[in-house]
Protein backbone atom coordinates (compact mmCIF):
# COMPACT_ATOMS: atom_id res chain seq x y z
CA UNK A 1 0.00 0.00 0.00
CA UNK A 2 0.78 3.80 0.78
CA UNK A 3 1.58 6.24 2.98
CA UNK A 4 0.04 9.66 2.52
CA UNK A 5 1.38 12.35 4.84
CA UNK A 6 -0.97 14.35 6.48
CA UNK A 7 1.53 17.41 6.94
CA UNK A 8 -0.04 18.55 3.03
CA UNK A 9 -3.96 19.67 2.92
CA UNK A 10 -4.23 18.26 -0.46
CA UNK A 11 -3.67 14.59 1.16
CA UNK A 12 -7.51 14.95 2.36
CA UNK A 13 -8.52 16.21 -1.18
CA UNK A 14 -7.07 13.10 -2.44
CA UNK A 15 -8.42 10.50 0.20
CA UNK A 16 -11.39 12.09 -0.52
CA UNK A 17 -11.38 10.79 -4.13
CA UNK A 18 -10.38 7.29 -2.87
CA UNK A 19 -12.88 6.79 -0.70
CA UNK A 20 -15.84 7.96 -3.74
CA UNK A 21 -13.59 5.21 -5.63
CA UNK A 22 -14.46 2.31 -3.09
CA UNK A 23 -10.73 2.20 -1.91
CA UNK A 24 -9.85 1.12 1.25
CA UNK A 25 -7.94 3.75 3.70
CA UNK A 26 -7.20 3.93 7.31
CA UNK A 27 -6.02 6.45 9.66
CA UNK A 28 -3.02 4.94 11.89
CA UNK A 29 -2.86 6.09 15.10
CA UNK A 30 1.14 5.84 15.42
CA UNK A 31 2.13 9.66 14.67
CA UNK A 32 5.76 8.45 13.70
CA UNK A 33 4.69 7.12 9.96
CA UNK A 34 5.17 9.13 6.85
CA UNK A 35 6.52 11.93 8.31
CA UNK A 36 9.14 13.35 10.18
CA UNK A 37 7.27 16.08 11.53
CA UNK A 38 5.22 13.32 13.74
CA UNK A 39 2.01 14.56 12.15
CA UNK A 40 1.12 11.20 11.11
CA UNK A 41 0.20 9.68 8.04
CA UNK A 42 -2.98 8.05 6.06
CA UNK A 43 -2.47 4.52 5.18
CA UNK A 44 -4.15 3.36 1.74
CA UNK A 45 -4.62 -0.23 0.54
CA UNK A 46 -3.07 -0.94 -2.88
CA UNK A 47 -6.21 -1.34 -5.26
CA UNK A 48 -6.85 -1.56 -8.80
CA UNK A 49 -6.60 2.54 -9.26
CA UNK A 50 -5.23 3.66 -6.78
CA UNK A 51 -1.37 4.10 -8.44
CA UNK A 52 -3.00 6.05 -11.05
CA UNK A 53 -4.94 8.08 -8.50
CA UNK A 54 -1.79 8.96 -6.34
CA UNK A 55 0.58 10.09 -9.70
CA UNK A 56 -2.37 12.13 -11.08
CA UNK A 57 -2.34 13.87 -7.59
CA UNK A 58 2.00 14.13 -7.70
CA UNK A 59 1.45 15.70 -10.82
CA UNK A 60 -1.16 18.12 -9.93
CA UNK A 61 -1.05 18.96 -6.31
CA UNK A 62 2.29 18.30 -5.94
CA UNK A 63 1.11 15.33 -3.39
CA UNK A 64 3.78 12.62 -2.55
CA UNK A 65 2.92 8.92 -1.63
CA UNK A 66 5.68 6.67 -0.11
CA UNK A 67 4.91 2.65 -0.96
CA UNK A 68 4.64 0.31 1.86
CA UNK A 69 5.16 -3.70 1.46
CA UNK A 70 2.82 -4.51 4.87
CA UNK A 71 0.26 -3.00 6.38
CA UNK A 72 1.38 -0.53 9.25
CA UNK A 73 1.29 -2.50 12.81
CA UNK A 74 -1.23 -0.94 15.89
CA UNK A 75 -4.40 0.57 15.89
CA UNK A 76 -5.95 2.44 12.50
CA UNK A 77 -9.35 4.21 12.03
CA UNK A 78 -11.29 2.74 8.91
CA UNK A 79 -12.15 5.81 6.91
CA UNK A 80 -15.78 6.07 5.38
CA UNK A 81 -17.07 8.81 3.26
CA UNK A 82 -19.02 10.78 6.03
CA UNK A 83 -23.08 12.62 5.30
CA UNK A 84 -22.63 15.68 5.85
CA UNK A 85 -24.88 18.29 6.39
CA UNK A 86 -24.12 22.02 6.22
CA UNK A 87 -26.75 24.61 7.44
CA UNK A 88 -28.06 27.71 5.59
CA UNK A 89 -30.77 29.65 4.44
CA UNK A 90 -33.11 31.28 2.31
CA UNK A 91 -30.61 33.66 0.40
CA UNK A 92 -27.15 32.41 1.89
CA UNK A 93 -25.84 32.65 4.77
CA UNK A 94 -21.82 34.46 4.40
CA UNK A 95 -20.28 32.00 7.10
CA UNK A 96 -21.99 28.89 5.46
CA UNK A 97 -20.83 30.30 2.19
CA UNK A 98 -17.34 29.99 3.44
CA UNK A 99 -18.18 26.93 4.97
CA UNK A 100 -19.43 25.00 1.65
CA UNK A 101 -16.36 26.55 -0.35
CA UNK A 102 -13.61 24.59 1.72
CA UNK A 103 -16.09 21.71 1.94
CA UNK A 104 -15.81 21.92 -1.73
CA UNK A 105 -12.16 22.52 -2.66
CA UNK A 106 -11.46 19.60 -0.34
CA UNK A 107 -13.92 17.06 -2.16
CA UNK A 108 -15.81 16.39 1.02
CA UNK A 109 -19.71 15.70 -0.04
CA UNK A 110 -22.45 17.60 1.89
CA UNK A 111 -25.67 18.36 1.87
CA UNK A 112 -27.14 22.29 2.19
CA UNK A 113 -29.68 21.58 5.36
CA UNK A 114 -32.14 23.90 6.58
CA UNK A 115 -34.11 25.14 9.70
CA UNK A 116 -36.99 23.36 8.38
CA UNK A 117 -35.61 20.00 7.26
CA UNK A 118 -33.53 20.01 11.32
CA UNK A 119 -37.07 20.34 12.53
CA UNK A 120 -38.43 17.34 10.60
CA UNK A 121 -36.49 14.97 12.56
CA UNK A 122 -35.00 11.45 11.63
CA UNK A 123 -31.79 13.66 11.37
CA UNK A 124 -29.74 10.47 12.07
CA UNK A 125 -31.27 8.54 8.68
CA UNK A 126 -29.51 11.05 6.46
CA UNK A 127 -26.64 12.95 8.47
CA UNK A 128 -23.26 11.37 10.31
CA UNK A 129 -22.31 15.30 10.73
CA UNK A 130 -23.86 18.77 10.86
CA UNK A 131 -22.44 22.22 10.70
CA UNK A 132 -23.80 24.91 12.37
CA UNK A 133 -22.08 28.24 11.60
CA UNK A 134 -22.12 31.63 13.38
CA UNK A 135 -25.19 32.44 11.84
CA UNK A 136 -27.39 29.10 12.76
CA UNK A 137 -27.53 30.53 15.95
CA UNK A 138 -30.93 29.56 17.73
CA UNK A 139 -33.23 33.20 17.30
CA UNK A 140 -31.24 33.97 14.21
CA UNK A 141 -32.86 36.29 11.11
CA UNK A 142 -35.56 34.94 9.76
CA UNK A 143 -36.95 35.55 6.00
CA UNK A 144 -40.75 35.82 6.36
CA UNK A 145 -42.70 33.06 4.38
CA UNK A 146 -44.78 35.51 2.95
CA UNK A 147 -41.65 37.21 1.48
CA UNK A 148 -40.05 33.79 -0.38
CA UNK A 149 -41.21 32.49 -3.38
CA UNK A 150 -43.07 29.24 -3.05
CA UNK A 151 -40.50 26.98 -4.48
CA UNK A 152 -38.15 28.09 -2.34
CA UNK A 153 -39.96 28.17 1.09
CA UNK A 154 -38.36 24.94 2.01
CA UNK A 155 -34.97 27.38 2.78
CA UNK A 156 -37.05 29.30 5.56
CA UNK A 157 -37.43 29.71 9.11
CA UNK A 158 -34.76 29.60 11.54
CA UNK A 159 -33.12 27.44 14.71
CA UNK A 160 -35.55 27.02 17.51
CA UNK A 161 -34.80 26.51 20.89
CA UNK A 162 -38.33 24.80 21.29
CA UNK A 163 -38.30 23.07 17.73
CA UNK A 164 -35.00 22.53 16.47
CA UNK A 165 -33.08 22.03 19.58
CA UNK A 166 -34.87 18.84 20.69
CA UNK A 167 -34.26 17.57 17.03
CA UNK A 168 -30.53 18.09 17.40
CA UNK A 169 -30.31 16.56 21.00
CA UNK A 170 -32.20 13.41 19.25
CA UNK A 171 -29.55 13.51 16.45
CA UNK A 172 -26.84 13.65 18.79
CA UNK A 173 -27.89 11.27 21.11
CA UNK A 174 -28.42 8.77 18.10
CA UNK A 175 -24.64 8.92 17.45
CA UNK A 176 -24.50 11.89 15.23
CA UNK A 177 -21.87 14.49 15.23
CA UNK A 178 -22.23 17.96 15.83
CA UNK A 179 -19.99 20.60 15.13
CA UNK A 180 -20.76 24.01 16.24
CA UNK A 181 -18.60 27.51 15.20
CA UNK A 182 -18.82 30.91 16.50
CA UNK A 183 -22.27 31.93 18.53
CA UNK A 184 -23.74 29.10 17.21
CA UNK A 185 -21.78 27.29 20.14
CA UNK A 186 -24.47 28.88 22.13
CA UNK A 187 -26.68 25.67 21.27
CA UNK A 188 -24.36 23.70 23.51
CA UNK A 189 -25.91 24.68 26.93
CA UNK A 190 -29.30 24.28 25.45
CA UNK A 191 -28.40 20.93 24.50
CA UNK A 192 -27.44 20.21 28.27
CA UNK A 193 -23.25 20.35 27.97
CA UNK A 194 -21.98 21.40 30.33
CA UNK A 195 -19.89 23.93 29.34
CA UNK A 196 -20.02 28.08 29.63
CA UNK A 197 -18.78 30.66 27.79
CA UNK A 198 -15.21 31.44 28.59
CA UNK A 199 -15.62 35.42 27.90
CA UNK A 200 -17.44 36.42 30.53
CA UNK A 201 -16.63 37.40 34.18
CA UNK A 202 -18.16 37.44 36.90
CA UNK A 203 -19.65 41.20 38.59
CA UNK A 204 -21.88 40.82 41.91
CA UNK A 205 -23.17 37.76 41.19
CA UNK A 206 -23.93 38.82 37.40
CA UNK A 207 -21.99 37.82 34.13
CA UNK A 208 -20.40 40.45 32.14
CA UNK A 209 -19.33 40.27 28.78
CA UNK A 210 -15.25 40.70 28.67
Amino acid sequence: GYLISHRQNDAFTVVNQLLEMGEHVWWPRDRSLGSHSGTGAIYVAAGAQTRAVLQRAAGERGISATGVAKVPAGPALRLRPARVGLWDRYGGATTSGWIRWILEQYGFSFELVYARTLDAGDLTERFDVLILPDEAVPGGREQPAENVPVDYRHMSGKISRTRTVPRLREFVEGGGTLIAIGDATGIAQSLGVPVKSALVTTSGGAEVPL
